[in-house]
């Protein structure tokens, strides 16, 4: 575990780490950390991955929705003012893709209203935004080793800190609630140590996978979004302006696979609109760029997309 928290230190330079469960449970027990007054709202932003709402609401809080920009999908400072009440205590800013938020605008932000700000690196791995490591900022940042995350250990997650009372507070909480403690056997360690040692060949891969869809894809029906050659995705995302049912149907004929992660979570609330993020719902396709995947799976995936147009 010592090897673990080390690796995370050193990638984050952050002082504290707390192995978890999951992501899932970093970001509860991030929040619960917090020390944020029961039913306290949490702004979050509309399309990212729905464990984040879940997870706030498993935590006693109430999620409030905030809007996303197109040029990145994540939500940006004057957005977050939108959705400001007279009862939120802490935000939860989400490198949603793996594509990194304006994090430094909006940890500042966050310091001039003295709201707790928790960033979610999940989707995002050894990455920087102002000269800073993904991972770096705000009070409290979670990472996740899930299911086809950047490092895909099968469960597992971290908390990472720099404030000795937080983290005070977030072992304590733990030793309650045992669940959330990652517990992994030695061979299972070892397979996620090894993912780290390798770490730096595989995102190499990752960006040469992502460079492949970037320089590539050229049909006018397909918006990408404003890229730096620093990102790296989770999954490669852009706005499919034709019919994208159709397009997946294609697509898995041919036996490839383009996926719409994420919906807007609008949808799961009433009376909550929220423009782009209902524009994104109806429009999102990504693809995978993992470093397993091919160059000709993802080469036949570019001329399925070049070549639609419905």
């Amino acid at each position: 575990m010592m090897d673990l928290e080390n690796n995370m230190k050193s990638l984050t330079e952050r002082d504290f780490v707390i192995s978890t469960k999951s992501g899932s449970a970093a970001l509860i027990i991030a929040l619960k950390a917090g020390n944020l007054p029961e039913g306290s709202d949490v702004i979050m932003p509309s399309v990212c991955c729905p464990a984040v709402l879940f997870a706030i609401q498993f935590a006693g809080y109430h999620p409030v929705l905030a809007d996303v920009s197109l040029d990145d999908l994540c939500m940006i400072v004057e957005q977050i003012e939108n959705s400001l009440t007279e009862n939120t205590r802490a935000i939860v800013a989400v490198h949603s893709f793996g594509h990194y938020c304006k994090i430094a605008e909006i940890e500042e932000f966050a310091k001039e209203k003295n709201i707790f700000l928790i960033e979610d690196a999940c989707l995002t791995f050894k990455g920087q935004s102002d000269n800073r490591s993904l991972g770096n900022f705000g009070n409290v940042s979670i990472f996740s080793f899930g299911y086809d995350k950047i490092i895909d250990s099968n469960g597992g997650g971290v908390l990472v800190t720099n404030d000795r009372q937080i983290i005070k507070v977030a072992n304590e909480f733990v030793e309650k609630n045992l669940f959330l403690r990652l517990n992994k056997s030695d061979s299972q360690m070892n397979q996620l140590l090894n993912k780290f040692a390798q770490l730096n060949k595989d995102l190499k891969k990752r960006k040469e996978n992502i460079m492949l869809y970037e320089q590539n894809l050229n049909n006018d029906k397909i918006k990408k979004l404003h890229y730096k050659d620093d990102i790296i995705y989770w999954r490669y995302p852009a706005l499919f302006l034709g019919d994208r049912d159709q397009l997946l149907e294609d697509a898995k004929k041919e036996g490839l696979i383009i996926t719409k992660h994420y919906k807007g979570l609008d949808q799961l609330m009433t009376g909550v609109e929220l423009k782009n993020s209902e524009y994104v719902t109806s429009k999102i396709i990504n693809t995978f760029v993992r470093p397993e995947i091919s160059f000709s799976q993802i080469n036949d995936t570019i001329s399925v997309l070049n070549g639609y147009a419905a």
